[in-house]
């Protein structure tokens, strides 16, 4: 008994333990990131105020930094995707990368197709980023783990797409979408996420009623409400579906299984469901 007692109070330990890296690597995303334009990232705590100094600072001639047009935070595989215009390159960190470290990888060479990028997103569900690139209006876009001379698996450009220098995107993973800020006709064109090559937008945001102006950025926010369901002629209750939202998957290959990606929170929960099934299972050889 005196045994079983101890191996539940090691195992409650290190569960606790479990517990507080869990909230603490929580917690640790709750950040700001910044680019600043002597090419560096420095990141604070999210509600930072006043003169505070940065909690890192990602600087220095190993980064690859070189003229920082954008960035992006991936928070399902903790990177950070560093986007230069100068360097006419992706340079991709771990996301507590701090001081003069060199890139996880790095895209850039001419197969890239990358043309003074302005704007880049990292798509967490479908494991891809997307650029736009000002010079040349198109819209770039490759594996997330792309690295070194690759070409894009996809580019969008041509007439058709009445892209006129472009320089921000935005990325709809419910709707499938991808959003275009294309300054040069002061517009907003919306493609399938998929678009590849001359195509037309699937719809396009412009005309003097809209107050767009040059834009050069666009968020999208999705609702994800359920409509309530149309009226049958029998009136019959119809059940509204409810939305379950999932983990983000990759796409298993051949003889691959599909596994969810457990946030921190996820992994609590799961450590103290196999710790509270390992007690009990102890208890009762132990009786």
């Amino acid at each position: 008994m005196e045994v079983s007692n101890r191996i539940s109070r090691a195992v409650l330990v290190a569960v606790s333990i479990l517990f507080v890296l869990g909230t603490r690597a929580a917690r640790a995303q709750d950040e700001l990131f910044v680019a600043n334009g002597g090419n560096s990232v420095t990141v604070y705590a999210r509600t930072s105020n006043g003169n505070v100094a940065p909690l890192r600072t990602l600087s220095g001639a190993a980064t690859g930094l070189n003229g920082i047009a954008d960035l992006a935070v991936d928070t399902v595989n903790n990177e950070l995707i560093v986007l230069n215009q100068f360097g006419l390159s992706i340079t991709v960190y771990t996301r507590t990368a701090n001081g003069n470290v060199a890139p996880l990888r790095t895209l850039v060479g001419v197969s890239t197709g990358l043309n003074t990028p302005q704007g880049v997103v990292v798509d967490t569900v479908n494991n891809e980023l997307a650029v736009v690139n000002v010079s040349g209006n198109t819209v770039t876009v490759y594996a997330r783990t792309a690295s070194g001379n690759v070409a894009p698996l996809r580019t969008l450009s041509g007439a058709a797409t009445g892209l006129a220098n472009p320089v921000g995107l935005a990325l709809d993973t419910v709707n499938n979408e991808l959003a275009v800020a294309s300054s040069g006709n002061a517009s907003v064109r919306f493609f399938a996420r998929t678009a590849n090559g001359n195509v037309a937008p699937l719809r396009t945001l412009t005309g003097a009623a809209t107050g767009l102006v040059s834009p050069v950025r666009v968020a999208i926010t999705t609702g994800g409400v359920v409509p309530p369901p149309s009226p049958t002629p029998t009136g019959t209750p119809v059940a509204t579906p409810t939305t379950v939202p999932s983990s983000p998957t990759t796409t298993p290959g051949a003889g691959q299984v599909a596994v969810p990606t457990l946030d921190s929170r996820g992994l609590i929960a799961l450590s103290l469901i196999l710790a509270a099934m390992g007690i009990f299972v102890i208890r009762r050889m132990s009786s």
